[in-house]
């Protein structure tokens, strides 16, 4: 296992471990390829514990990745005005990054907490 976990990473350029990236970002995959991102059409290609709400947990973190793309380019964009000193344009990007980060909270959030169990992952 070691041998082969050392020969990825380095071909990949990445340090052998286990992160976010690896756990969530490239660990899913759409049921149905044309449709939404949404839980009911991802799935987790592998989980660690075996646990279904570890599953949840992850799709949640899936739908929050791909909900968040506004906030991403409310930074971009900001920060290119803040190099130009668009000031006008900051402002604009502040207020986007503020609706953006309203819609994660108020559209994804909600969703880890779903299906919480007290003896479960979370």
């Amino acid at each position: 296992l070691a041998r082969g976990w050392l020969a990825v990473s380095e071909r990949l350029d990445r340090m052998p471990t286990m992160d976010y990236a690896d756990c969530v970002l490239y660990n899913w995959q759409r049921i149905d390829p044309a449709g939404p991102i949404t839980p009911e059409n991802i799935r987790i290609l592998n989980r660690f514990t075996g646990l279904v709400d570890e599953e949840w947990f992850l799709k949640t973190h899936v739908i929050i990745e791909s909900e968040a793309s506004g906030v991403v380019s409310a930074i971009y964009d900001g920060r290119q005005a803040i190099e130009t000193s668009d000031i006008d344009r900051l402002l604009a990007m502040l207020c986007w990054l503020e609706q953006a980060m309203s819609h994660v909270a108020t559209n994804c959030l909600w969703i880890m907490f779903e299906r919480q169990d007290d003896e479960g992952f979370l």
